[in-house]
């Protein structure tokens, strides 16, 4: 144990950049797997851990981070759980995503897997006509679903949105659901990467070969009933200096958005139950723990740990938007 880290401070987070065929440009220079489809901006995965970047853990990875602060550091609302229950990211779509789908965590261990995926969606930006895909339009008999995987044309059976900044989608398992190119959003996550891809646009690799779909596992899986909602769960609330909402809640992760006017000020409470993730979605602030002050600005990722104090967010000229990850109960 490094006796000169922190328990309490805020670090940044330095995100493990992912080449995906389907990436774009907003996120990185591609690298041997392609454009820069996703920037993991709070992972410990194996797979694109990210960095710590200040402090005195700077240089380590996320996962020997956490090991450092230990469990008061992540909160008492993750002792029941065997890992780090978080992933976020943020995605640009240079190309449609594979259309897809993923299981509860039953489906998902019934399958062979040991997890399944609940995520959100908080879209950044989005050109204009861009197109995603939130579930079924109109409810599908299996055979319909069937039908519609064998002649390629399950986008026409899915619900098309077209999404705007600020956007809220939450994507529950068994959610059929995909985008088009052209939209960057950040997604909260369950930690797993259990997908099953539907419908791939028929793209090949450098080789000449198909990306492999799991059709047979999405049967199992899938939602065939519209979802009447899937948008932000509670309302926008006045707060001193701003706004504040609810926009999605799982059982790994806790979403409110925050929108802090130019030049004012938000405090937000910190509990012991959980660490918070901040995520600066536009605007510049400064972020004020007891005596620890720091810059920050879009789009940046803060790990908070879990403790009894107020984080204040001082917005500068610009105003600020930020959301702030927890665990729930």
């Amino acid at each position: 144990m490094n006796m000169n880290i922190s328990r309490t401070a805020m670090v940044r987070l330095n995100p493990a950049l992912v080449g995906k065929t389907w990436g774009g440009a907003k996120l990185g220079t591609p690298n041997e797997d392609g454009p820069i489809g996703e920037s993991w901006i709070c992972s410990e995965r194996p797979e694109g851990r990210s960095i710590v970047s200040t402090g005195a853990a700077a240089g380590m990875n996320f996962d020997q981070y956490l090991n450092e602060i230990g469990p008061k550091g992540m909160g008492t609302n993750t002792a029941k759980m065997d890992r780090f229950p978080l992933l976020v990211k943020i995605i640009d779509t240079g190309q449609p995503v594979s259309i897809q789908v993923h299981p509860d965590d039953a489906h998902a261990q019934a399958l062979g897997q040991p997890y399944g995926k609940e995520e959100m969606w908080v879209i950044i930006n989005a050109d204009p006509h861009s197109v995603a895909y939130c579930g079924v339009s109109r409810r599908l008999t299996s055979d319909e679903f069937s039908q519609a995987i064998s002649s390629n044309t399950v986008i026409n059976v899915l619900n098309k949105v077209y999404p705007k900044t600020g956007d809220v989608f939450n994507i529950s398992a068994g959610m059929i659901h995909g985008a088009e190119a052209g939209v960057t959003f950040c997604e909260i996550q369950q930690n797993s990467n259990t997908t099953y891809r539907v419908y791939d646009y028929d793209r090949t690799d450098a080789n000449g070969n198909r990306r492999k779909l799991h059709i047979e596992q999405a049967k199992e899986v899938a939602d065939l009933n519209p979802h009447e909602s899937y948008s932000a769960i509670g309302e926008a609330e006045k707060i001193a200096g701003g706004t504040r909402q609810l926009l999605g809640q799982g059982k790994c992760f806790r979403t409110i958005r925050y929108i802090v006017q130019p030049d004012s000020t938000v405090n937000i409470p910190l509990t012991k139950s959980s660490f918070a993730n901040i995520v600066i979605l536009s605007g510049d602030a400064t972020l004020t723990l007891r005596d620890q002050v720091e810059p920050v600005t879009s789009i940046q990722s803060w790990f908070v740990p879990a403790q009894d104090e107020k984080l204040t967010v001082i917005a500068a000229a610009t105003g600020c938007t930020f959301l702030a990850v927890t665990v729930p109960e």
